[in-house]
């Protein structure tokens, strides 16, 4: 099986980090596992990914801290997805410039449906991490913006 892509996942949660790298793995791609955004950060600066998949609520550093500073130090070049089980932060989000967010708890179906479908997304990923408006209750998230539920 040829790979697919390089995959980095940053998760606090032991049993959802591993269900996501036996998950990408047995799809093909090559997968590199972390539990924090400290660890996270080394390997992106060390090797180039195709996509991350960024928990969201970690110790110290979140997900959204990491975020920015991926953003900043002009690393976010490849697409971040940012899983979270809070439905609230959506609009928070998309205020930061995320573009790819994946809903927790998510099935193997949806995992995989999302990760493929930020490969595909090129012109999200350049725009990622760019301030937008949030969206306000009953107004559309922007079509720019994938939300993997």
């Amino acid at each position: 099986m040829t790979a697919l892509a390089k995959v980095l996942v940053v998760d606090d949660d032991q049993p959802t980090r591993e269900f996501v790298v036996e998950a990408l793995q047995d799809e093909g791609y090559l997968v590199h596992a972390v539990e924090d955004a400290t660890y996270a950060l080394a390997a992106i600066e060390a090797e180039r990914y195709g996509v991350i998949l960024l928990d969201l609520r970690m110790p110290g550093i979140d997900g959204v801290d990491l975020f920015r500073m991926l953003y900043e130090r002009a690393l976010a070049t490849m697409p971040i997805i940012l899983m979270t089980a809070d439905n609230k932060a959506t609009p928070a989000l998309i205020s930061e410039g995320v573009k790819f967010i994946l809903v927790k708890p998510f099935n193997l179906d949806t995992l995989l449906d999302c990760v493929a479908e930020a490969l595909r997304a090129p012109q999200q990923t350049h725009e990622q991490g760019v301030p937008a408006p949030a969206p306000q209750d009953r107004v559309p998230v922007p079509a720019d913006v994938h939300i993997c539920d």
